[in-house]
């Protein structure tokens, strides 16, 4: 809906997100895509699940793997992880099997699965777990701080 509550796009969808760079995310028949600012399909209803566009590229579920698609639809990243986080500052969280590891934009691991869990960078840093305690890397994904907590979060200033 517009600013006056008028329908911009008709109702149409089981679910949309919001527009990012133009385009939305939209679900249809059990299946997401992906439509302009008129509604119409850019990227057609074919993937399980969907995020929204971050640094140009989308994180997208086919069957049981993700993988990242560009906005023209094609496959920038063929589906192959368990579980994916967003793009940002260049480089994704990845989980293959039941480790998480980073990625670029070309799908090369810039840290391979090592991890049993992994959160989000976050001020230059992202907590990582080995076994049962928690450290944290750094943007060039390199230990920083040892694995020596019972939890950890994000950084704030």
């Amino acid at each position: 809906i517009d600013e006056k509550g008028a329908f911009v796009i008709n109702p149409q969808f089981e679910e949309a997100g919001n527009f990012v760079n133009g385009l939305a995310r939209a679900r249809k028949m059990h299946q997401w895509g992906y439509i302009d600012k008129k509604g119409s399909w850019v990227i057609n209803p074919q993937f399980d699940n969907a995020g929204d566009f971050t640094e140009g590229l989308a994180k997208v579920k086919k069957g049981k793997d993700w993988g990242y698609i560009e906005t023209a639809g094609t496959y920038s990243i063929n589906p192959q992880f368990d579980e994916v986080m967003d793009f940002a500052s260049e480089k994704a969280i990845v989980k293959k099997g039941t480790q998480w590891g980073v990625i670029d934009k070309k799908g090369k691991y810039l840290l391979n699965p090592q991890f049993s869990a992994m959160k989000e960078f976050d001020h230059g840093f992202a907590p990582v777990r080995k076994g049962t305690k928690w450290g944290y890397i750094n943007e060039a994904c390199k230990i920083v701080i040892n694995f020596q907590y019972d939890t950890a979060d994000g950084f704030s200033k």
